[in-house]
């Protein structure tokens, strides 16, 4: 060997490393790297990959790729993970992702996407123009890319290109053999093939139309075989659907054309600590398998060594060509199918080992594993800590709660973390979020058409047509929306808060799987066109509503349409991907009101009932809130009836019928009709929304369209008034408004509407109905609570003990429960024995009863009821349960062996909370009803309430009277009539006569002009006050019975809203804020002081 001089003489001593290149078909293989060890004073440790061999170290290693050794102008295989409009997501080894901008698929599809911009084509040229990428490639599709940049851009990412002239820039014509596997991309298309841009200078390649089923298109990217190789053009075959992407040569490849995503044969030769060494092909090439791409079947195999099983490969490091495989050799896209969501949360995840990487989970009863970082795991402590000794925790076969965060699909492991703050967020990911849910959203930026926002963990967008939008939108800022787009894959939401959308009775169309003929959903018109509107639902769900004539009628009805009207639209046709809309009919008016006989076609969960009335030969609703008036009892009725089955129903709006309300519109005399409300009329109203302070009424009223709208501060107890969705609402009519758009003005307040206490009691006997229906129909499905009936005596043991109540155990899986007085007497385990039965609860499946034998003794058993108890005799009654629509009584001391039910309030705008009491207590009631074998009754408490409350009635209306003055006084002319009569004698003369007539005329005179000056000046007072608390309408607005709008200024004199804001006035507005006063019943007046006169 030469020898080199320096300056001071010496020779350069021998590298430590040297790097053995040996040629073999054109590949390059660096042998493994030798040296020495030199002695040291204090030893050292060998490494436990090193190997000695005659006192030599050979350094083998399977480590992962990471960002640090990952090199631009390097080669990888990857896996789509997300599809977007302008770019892939692809998941690269190592657990790394990158992105692939539309503009680096290949050049033949970017330069078809150019002249698609540049030229305007016409309807008829859909076919020719490019596909997008949703079409071209599929979650889990194995490409092959080249890396072009590691820190691209503001977000640092990892920037991929799969250009056939960037991956195939090293392969030369000359290397290309038979057998050879390259990613091309079609360039154009002829009758028997297509011409392939594969980025390999100086050569024309060809792909036969052999083996293909379908049509590829310009652009597409495809893995092809070389066929034939000639000195003018490379033909290539496609692989089969399910054929293997595999190396088929005679000779060992060139390692240039060891493309990455191929499949090959991996020979094991060595176990090492974390992954496998073996040998491909002849053994001249060397290849590592880290151990997060070996399966667990294989990983758990203690007789590795001289197997031979199948190997994807992955990337070739650049400076070593050192070549790393992957085990997992599946079709990824199937895989990808069975994932566990991102953000589920894994309570029981048993630890397999520990590694470099981290602690590894079996997550569930599968073969699934999961990853926790170790700087996930060092990330919960934020001071000084031993990572050693926290790594301790996670011994083998320990249980741990963790959460899934993403998935890797090269390696078939889920990416963990053991936050305890993203463990108990209750919104972490798009899979916890629902269509249609209404949420709580914070505003986190401003953008161009719409704000960013994040609900919990998850990350939401409000733009667009969904986009309404607000003055309010400062960072932080806190908005009620809802749910109306989510996309898995980016891992985001989009969301509205179009006021349309928000209200409670919005009706949500999910996923197009609900999709069913004459059902309706709400919408928003996001384009309108010449013949259509084209309409958007939740979910990414489109529908077009064609022009017509009848239409252009229809629309009138619902106020027009416009871009960004939310409007309910119904489906009336499906012609394959096309949904088309129709506006819903309204119920015909004549029909509002009417009952009809009905079957039921259909039972939907959570919704209602879908009927059909053969009568009208029509479909109809019947929704979940009008089944019953108990709100509780709702859900419960919906999952006794069955379909086919046989009710009745009233027509009450669009389209929709009430089972509810059927004894309701029996009665005689019931409003139904605009034309005929009347001023202090009182009307049955449902709750249509409602939100902190205001109620939106629907009256079910022919030629009435509108609603009504109500202040909470209009009820007489504010502060106690919850309501939910088409919840009963009386209103007493102040007044109406005829015009285009009719209207109504109206108040809740409780001395307005009750009127009798007829309406308790006929709210209690529709309660005790729909409990009795629910029993009858556990009786028929066995349920053990159906064997039992009120006034039956049962036996049963203690079972529990808390405060004065007693917990019995009746049957299995059947409790009872009841109030007892001395309750040291009983005890855990104790056995009770000729219990009555007070009341069944089939919400809670629960029975209620007394243990009292003055109570038991004056309760029957068969609960048989005599007419003759009805009647007005006062009786001493002991409560024996209650809820919040009725009370349970039993008679003291009387004939009466039958329970009496008692309303708990006495009207549906009655929300004062119970005082009743259970215990010895006596109350007193009357019997006022026997309804089916059962007796209703009425405290006397209540009943003195009401006659209090018409006291309270009859004192406002004696001075609404005095106060009330006509305004045609009797003018002097007339005053003739009414002069005292004379009385002619005989000594008085003509002259005395005629005198004293024209005297009493002139008093008469001055006392009618005084009186008429009196009544001018009342009525002008009381005129001056119902100006100043309504705003007067010009233009011909027409009030009906301003007699009764003076009654009522009188007594409540706020109650009033606009008549007509379009049309008032701007100099006659003043701005007026009433206070409406809360009911008086039952409250008794300070008595006066008394003053000492003087």
């Amino acid at each position: 060997m030469d020898t080199k001089s320096f300056e001071r003489g010496g020779v350069l001593p021998k590298n430590k490393t040297k790097l053995f290149k040996t040629s073999n078909y054109g590949a390059s293989n660096i042998e493994k790297e030798k040296f020495k060890q030199k002695p040291s004073k204090r030893g050292s440790k060998k490494g436990e990959n090193d190997i000695k061999n005659d006192g030599e170290y050979e350094i083998r290693s399977a480590k992962q790729l990471t960002l640090n050794t990952l090199v631009p102008e390097m080669n990888l295989m990857a896996v789509v993970k997300a599809i977007h409009h302008t770019y892939l997501l692809l998941s690269l080894p190592g657990r790394l992702v990158g992105r692939v901008p539309i503009t680096n698929i290949s050049n033949s599809y970017s330069n078809a996407i150019k002249s698609t911009l540049e030229d305007v084509h016409s309807e008829e040229d859909l076919s020719e123009k490019p596909k997008n990428l949703a079409d071209m490639f599929k979650i889990g599709q194995i490409l092959y890319t080249k890396v072009i940049d590691k820190c691209h851009g503001e977000k640092q990412e990892i920037l991929l290109s799969l250009l056939p002239s960037d991956i195939n820039s090293e392969i030369d014509a000359t290397i290309l053999k038979e057998g050879n596997v390259l990613l091309c991309a079609i360039q154009e298309i002829e009758d028997h093939g297509y011409f392939l841009e594969t980025g390999i200078n100086n050569v024309r390649c060809f792909l036969s139309k052999k083996n293909l089923k379908n049509e590829l298109f310009i652009g597409e990217l495809v893995f092809c075989k070389v066929h034939k190789v000639t000195e003018s053009v490379i033909n290539f075959i496609a692989f089969k659907k399910n054929d293997p992407i595999k190396i088929d040569t005679i000779d060992v490849p060139n390692m240039k054309t060891l493309l990455p995503g191929t499949l090959v044969t991996f020979n094991i030769v060595q176990n090492l600590k974390n992954g496998l060494e073996g040998l491909l092909f002849d053994g001249s090439i060397t290849a590592y398998a880290n151990e997060m791409y070996i399966p667990n079947k294989i990983a758990t195999d203690s007789n590795l060594i001289g197997k031979k099983m199948n190997a994807r490969i992955l990337y070739t490091m650049p400076l070593s060509n050192q070549l790393y495989v992957t085990l997992h050799t599946d079709d990824y896209s199937k895989e990808h199918k069975n994932i566990i969501h991102y953000g589920t949360i894994v309570e029981n995840a048993k630890v397999i080992k520990q590694t470099n990487l981290g602690v590894i989970f079996k997550l569930g009863t599968g073969n699934d594993k999961g990853l926790l970082p170790r700087k996930t795991i060092a990330k919960n402590f934020k001071n000084n800590f031993d990572i050693d000794s926290v790594m301790l925790k996670f011994s083998p076969n320990s249980i741990h709660t963790i959460r899934v965060m993403d998935y890797n699909v090269l390696e078939n492991c889920y990416l963990c973390t053991n936050n305890e703050k993203l463990l108990t967020e209750k919104f972490f990911g798009t899979y916890d979020m629902i269509i249609g849910q209404i949420v709580i959203a914070r505003i986190e930026e401003k953008l161009e058409n719409g704000l960013r926002l994040s609900i919990g963990n998850v990350r939401a967008f409000l733009k667009g047509i969904f986009y309404h939008q607000i003055t309010k939108c400062e960072i932080g800022t806190e908005l009620r929306v809802r749910v109306a787009e989510i996309d898995h894959d980016a891992k985001v939401i989009q969301v509205t808060n179009l006021s349309g959308f928000l209200r409670d009775g919005c009706k949500i169309l999910h996923s197009k799987n609900k999709l069913k003929i004459n059902e309706s959903f709400s919408g928003v018109v996001f384009k309108e066109n010449p013949k259509s509107y084209n309409v958007l639902f939740f979910n990414h769900i489109k529908g077009i509503l064609p022009k017509s004539t009848e239409l252009e009628s229809e629309l009138l009805s619902i106020g027009g349409l416009k871009e960004g009207s939310v409007k309910l639209f119904e489906i009336k046709n499906i012609k394959g991907n096309s949904i088309i809309l129709s506006i819903p009919k309204k119920v015909e008016s004549q029909h509002i009101g009417k009952i009809f006989q009905c079957k039921v076609t259909a039972i939907l969960p959570g919704n209602g009932l879908k009927i059909y009335i053969n009568e009208l030969k029509s479909y109809g609703r019947v929704p979940l809130n009008m089944l019953s008036e108990s709100i509780p009892l709702n859900e419960h009725i919906l999952s006794v009836i069955t379909e086919n089955s046989n009710m009745e129903v009233v027509a009450i709006g669009n389209n929709e019928y009430s089972r509810r309300d059927v004894h309701y519109y029996r009665r005689e005399n019931i409003v139904t009709d605009f034309n005929e409300v009347k001023p202090s009329d009182i009307l049955r109203c449902f709750v249509k929304s409602t939100d902190i302070s205001n109620v939106e009424l629907e009256c079910p009223l022919k030629n009435f369209k509108e609603t009504i709208r109500l202040n909470k501060n209009a009820f007489d107890d504010p502060d106690n008034v919850i309501l939910s969705e088409g919840e009963i609402v009386y209103v007493n009519i102040i007044a109406k408004h005829e015009s285009r758009i009719n209207s109504l003005y109206a108040t809740p307040s409780l001395h307005k509407v009750w009127v009798n206490n007829d309406d308790a009691l006929d709210m209690l006997d529709n309660y005790l109905s729909d409990i009795s229906f629910l029993l009858s129909s556990f009786k028929t499905t066995n349920k053990a609570i159906g064997k039992y009936s009120i006034g039956q005596r049962i036996d049963g043991i203690v079972k529990n003990i808390i405060g004065n109540n007693i917990l019995i155990e009746v049957d299995e899986n059947l409790y009872a429960q009841g109030t007892v007085d001395n309750v040291h007497n009983y005890k855990v385990g104790a056995k009770i024995n000729e219990a009555a039965i007070v009341w069944i609860d089939p919400i809670h499946q629960m029975l209620y009863l007394t243990t009292k034998n003055k109570c038991i003794d004056g309760i029957s058993i068969d609960q048989e009821s005599k007419d003759d108890s009805v009647n007005e005799k006062k009786h001493k009654a002991v409560i024996l349960y209650f809820n919040d629509f009725v009370t349970v009584c039993s008679i003291r001391g009387s004939k009466v062996s039958s329970l009496v039910y008692v309303p708990s309030k006495q009207h549906y705008n009655d929300f004062s909370p119970s005082n009743r009491a259970l215990g010895n207590a006596t109350s007193k009631l009357v019997i006022k009803r026997n309804c089916n074998g059962k007796l209703l009754g009425i405290f006397v408490q209540d009943s003195k309430a009401f006659q209090k409350l018409e006291k309270i009635k009859t004192k406002l209306n004696e001075k609404v009277l005095k106060r009330k003055i006509s305004d045609s006084v009797p003018e002097a002319d007339n005053l003739e009539n009414k002069r005292p009569k004379v009385v002619l004698d005989d000594s008085e003369s003509d002259e005395e006569v005629e005198r004293q007539n024209n005297d009493n005329d002139n008093d008469s005179r001055k006392n009618a002009l005084n009186k008429k000056e009196k009544a001018k000046k009342v009525v002008g007072s009381i005129q001056n006050m119902i100006k100043k608390s309504i705003k007067v309408a010009k233009n011909g607005n027409k009030i009906i019975n301003k007699d009764s709008l003076l009654d009522e200024n009188v007594v409540n004199l706020t109650s009033y809203k606009k008549l007509n804001e379009n049309k008032l006035s701007t100099n006659s507005i003043q701005k007026h804020d009433g206070v409406i006063k809360k009911s008086t019943i039952g409250k008794k007046k300070a008595p006066k002081r008394l003053i000492k006169k003087k």
